[in-house]
């Protein structure tokens, strides 16, 4: 699997991304991709064939050959009030000059689902997907993140919980991922 260091959500091998936080606390990610790869913050730069009324952005999730992405578990999760990690794929328009070139509002497409603790063991590989498309239909986002929601699906993300150890040691975006899903099929024989 080809994977690029700069290319990721704030999870690397190197630098694993902590679960533990307060109760009730929601934790984005630190590594927010930006499509112009300027950096947020930063004003585009060469945009081409974009009229000025739709902004800086693109919809990664429309082509072909569009990105895959992973998130691997490091440290095992451990909780002692039930709670569940949703991990949701979101992007965001940028607010422009006017608004320092910050992220706008930033919508969910896509989601992990809930996952239990004893789903979240070391090593595991708790969400992969292609890039979906941003919607509604036209959205261009120029920022895209994962954002890690702590709760549980009947008391949702404002339930008073959270994790007392967990760690995501790899969320990345790759060109094609290498699933061994072989190892998962079950023989049809014995011998």
């Amino acid at each position: 699997m080809l994977l690029d260091a700069l290319v990721n959500f704030g999870a690397t091998t190197g630098s694993p991304f902590s679960l533990v936080g307060g109760a009730g606390v929601q934790l984005p990610l630190p590594g927010i991709i930006d499509l112009f790869g300027n950096g947020v913050g930063q004003a585009p730069t060469s945009i081409y064939g974009r009229t000025s009324n739709l902004g800086p952005g693109a919809d990664m999730g429309i082509p072909e050959e569009r990105p895959e992405m992973f998130v691997l578990i490091g440290t095992a999760a451990a909780t002692s009030n039930s709670a569940q990690l949703n991990l949701a794929f979101q992007g965001a328009p940028d607010t422009g000059s006017a608004g320092a070139y910050q992220p706008g509002t930033w919508q969910t497409y896509g989601e992990s689902g809930w996952l239990t603790a004893a789903q979240l063991t070391a090593g595991k590989v708790i969400m992969r997907m292609p890039w979906l498309p941003a919607f509604p239909a036209g959205a261009n986002p120029r920022f895209i993140r994962l954002y890690a929601q702590i709760g549980t699906p009947t008391g949702g993300t404002g339930a008073n919980v959270n994790f007392t150890a967990g760690t995501i040691s790899w969320a990345g975006v790759t060109q094609g991922r290498d699933d061994w899903a072989i190892g998962f099929t079950p023989k049809n024989y014995a011998v």
